[in-house]
């Protein structure tokens, strides 16, 4: 079913991570999107120890895709995520391990990921 858009943001979030793996982006972005959808992460590293990582977001408070830390990786996750409220002033994000359970990450200070969202309007 194709529905028909008002309008599409694309809002790019960069940070220069430090060890507690959480980084945030505060206005820029529409706050009443219908759906934001992850289009790519980028993660730069050169940590010689290579991990996976899982990116939790509060925009719909879930994971929105997994990274490896390693220079040059990107991932296209295409995560859709409905909302069904206006999203807060503040987006955050934070690094997870691949674990059962997923435990808190310690990314290497200095490392470096980007993440391209679209944020849909629907008429």
């Amino acid at each position: 079913m194709s529905r028909d858009i008002e309008y599409m943001a694309n809002v790019t979030a960069f940070a220069e991570l430090t060890q507690d793996g959480k980084f945030s982006i505060q206005g820029g972005f529409p706050t009443n999107p219908d759906e934001v959808m992850i289009r790519q992460i980028t993660y730069e590293s050169d940590d010689a120890a290579k991990l996976l990582y899982l990116v939790h977001s509060n925009i719909g408070n879930q994971y929105i895709g997994c990274i490896a830390n390693t220079s040059g990786f990107v991932t296209n996750p295409h995560t859709r995520i409905q909302t069904r409220n206006p999203l807060p002033n503040v987006l955050t994000f934070k690094l997870f391990l691949v674990s059962t359970p997923a435990m808190d990450a310690s990314p290497t200070p200095g490392d470096v990921i980007t993440i391209h969202m679209d944020f849909i309007k629907y008429k």
